[in-house]
């Protein structure tokens, strides 16, 4: 039987970048079908894996992301760590969840029904998490809880992420000689509007991150001479937004920022995502179940936290009003980086949490 580590390793010596995880979708495939032997397995159009391990209600969605960043990683293992591109984000997460749904469902016959999703394209556009709610639908599945798994800790439970705005921004004007006096320039132009923006930005800070929000540039491009004044320039902003009003109205203010500034040029936006913020409501069962099993665990009250960006629970709470949290091992202050590593303890916590918290849910009034 493959332990836990095995499991982890297994899937980080898989390179699996966005819109390139067919092998680690055949890897979670063959992983599920034969060696977990779930009752029913599928692809779904965007590629995801959904196991489903059959039981009574409470029916629980298990999901995570098997996409990462982009840069290989040696894996590497001591005494208290894994290391290795997705350690941390989020293939020690989604590990998490394989292992802990077989134990409960194949070695400890939990009755409830199982649910295991492993997505694709998390880090990218989405597509996986967005297909999803569509396959659930068509399979008949109609989950209690769900539960989707990023880095955090063992004893952390993530019930909030900011929503998301990504807007690409175009400007134009006539071109001219680079040695003309004052004549109109868009790359000029398009540096004044990003300081109207960024005042926007300003006014509403917080002492707090989450209930602040951020525009920040992302790619901006411009210009198609070393010695002609630019006549085009493009930037995408990627705009967080805390739930403090709807997002729709954070949009509206920055819409007529931009309206404002089309006096002097002429300027087009296209909003390519829009992601609605998302907060957990604390008084569910699924709250209460994973509080509980974090104190038999791990003796601790767990830490609840509220993250600055944006989530698949984002998009799969907007469809499915049900409870919903996010958790999973690893230390997101790693995650992206040339150091991404997950703590072995915290990893076999987690797995340990996840059962217990199954366990009390698959008891719980739902």
């Amino acid at each position: 039987m493959i332990t836990p580590n095995e499991l982890l390793i297994n899937m980080l010596r898989i390179y699996s970048p966005s819109n390139e995880e067919h092998e680690i979708r055949t890897y979670i495939y063959q992983l599920l079908k034969e060696e977990f032997k779930v009752d029913k397995i599928h692809i779904d159009n965007a590629g995801n894996v959904i196991g489903i391990y059959e039981g009574d209600e409470p029916t629980i969605l298990l999901s995570s992301h098997m996409d990462t960043v982009p840069g290989i990683l040696p894996v590497q293992i001591d005494n208290t760590k894994i290391y290795g591109r997705g350690a941390s984000d989020a293939k020690g997460p989604l590990a998490s969840f394989l292992y802990s749904s077989y134990l409960v469902k194949k070695i400890e016959n939990l009755p409830s029904r199982i649910v295991m999703v492993a997505t694709v394209d998390e880090e990218g556009d989405g597509k996986g998490i967005k297909e999803l709610t569509n396959t659930l639908r068509i399979l008949k599945i109609n989950p209690a809880y769900a539960i989707f798994g990023e880095p955090g800790g063992a004893h952390v439970i993530t019930i909030g992420y900011k929503g998301r705005i990504q807007l690409r921004i175009k400007i134009f004007t006539e071109s001219y000689h680079a040695s003309s006096l004052n004549a109109p320039n868009a790359i000029e132009s398009m540096a004044h509007l990003l300081i109207m923006l960024k005042n926007y930005e300003l006014k509403l800070r917080t002492a707090n991150s989450f209930t602040s929000i951020t525009i920040t540039p992302t790619i901006i491009k411009g210009g198609h001479a070393t010695n002609v004044t630019p006549k085009n320039c493009e930037v995408v902003l990627d705009i967080r937004v805390p739930p403090t009003k709807p997002i729709n109205q954070f949009l509206s203010d920055i819409i007529n920022i931009l309206k404002s500034f089309n006096n002097s040029v002429k300027s087009e936006y296209v909003v390519e995502d829009l992601t609605e913020p998302y907060q957990s409501n604390m008084a569910t069962s699924l709250v209460k179940a994973f509080r509980k099993a974090i104190l038999q665990e791990i003796n601790t009250e767990p830490k609840f936290i509220r993250k600055s960006g944006t989530g698949e629970m984002n998009i799969f709470a907007h469809e499915y009003k049900i409870p919903i949290i996010t958790y999973g091992p690893g230390d997101p202050r790693v995650s992206h980086t040339d150091n991404e590593y997950i703590s072995i303890e915290d990893y076999h916590r987690s797995i340990n949490v996840l059962k217990r918290a199954l366990w009390i849910l698959s008891s719980a009034p739902f």
